[in-house]
């Protein structure tokens, strides 16, 4: 765009200095009639005033037409020395411009030529993807009674990628470090129940239901959990708070999670 314009530039230039001809000679062929004028009239009147103010008159154009022409040399001069700055500002934009292209067109054979010599396959990059899948869901077979601070087995596994979690025991270990995402619904009976979620031996999420003497309560949580490696995750009794017996319903209540990202 910029080459453009200053193109556009030399051409309105060339234009002017054209157009300065053109005055320049129309301004010549009018001395020149008004000269020829002036030599009939001298021809008609021979008196000395009239020949003296001719030669006056003629000193006079013959100076302006000098000063002209010096001035018009000057203008053409300027203006041809103009153009040829212009076409080296030109010339050097465009050489940068072909440098920059050069070397990013370098600079991309590069990358293309290194990401064709790599040595890590496709099946390489596959198995380092699928190792990172970690997910698990699972719910309750059946209803079972609770006894304070133990844990919820939930024995029938939906979804298990990475096998990070064991049906035997409840407990979910990390594989990897990594930001974990926990999910927990628990249907109790028309008692009170408190549950909790403990990560190795924190407390770190509650759930409470109570159905009021009128049905199953029911209640639901969320965690996002920092993890590292062998850090475990289970759902428990959480003390001796509710009515009892700690009655938890079957297949309502799950337990799910998922790594969001890896550290």
């Amino acid at each position: 765009m910029q080459r453009l314009r200053l193109q556009e530039k030399c051409d309105k230039m060339e234009e002017t200095l054209k157009s300065l001809k053109g005055s320049h000679e129309l301004e010549r062929q009018n001395v020149n009639s008004r000269f020829d004028e002036i030599i009939r009239f001298q021809q008609t009147l021979d008196m000395s005033s009239i020949q003296k103010q001719i030669d006056t008159n003629t000193k006079n154009i013959e100076s302006y037409g000098a000063s002209l022409n010096k001035n018009f040399d000057l203008l053409t001069s300027s203006l041809n020395n103009e153009v040829v700055d212009t076409k080296k500002y030109i010339d050097n934009k465009v050489s940068d411009i072909q440098d920059i292209i050069s070397s990013n067109t370098d600079n991309l054979h590069q990358k293309i030529d290194k990401y064709q010599t790599s040595s890590v396959s496709t099946a390489d990059v596959n198995r380092l993807l699928q190792g990172k899948k970690i997910a698990f869901s699972a719910r309750l077979k059946s209803s079972v009674i609770l006894e304070p601070v133990k844990t919820l087995v939930f024995d029938h596994v939906l979804t298990n990628e990475g096998n990070a979690y064991s049906n035997a025991t409840g407990i979910f270990t990390a594989p990897i470090d990594g930001t974990y995402l926990f999910f927990v619904h628990i249907l109790g009976s028309d008692r009170s129940l408190e549950m909790r979620m403990n990560k190795n031996k924190d407390e770190v999420m509650y759930l409470y239901t109570h159905g009021r003497g009128q049905g199953h309560g029911t209640d639901s949580n969320m965690v996002i959990l920092e993890m590292v490696k062998g850090d475990t995750v289970n759902v428990v009794k959480h003390g001796l708070h509710g009515g009892r017996p700690f009655y938890v319903h079957r297949a309502f209540t799950t337990f799910s999670g998922f790594m969001l990202y890896e550290k």
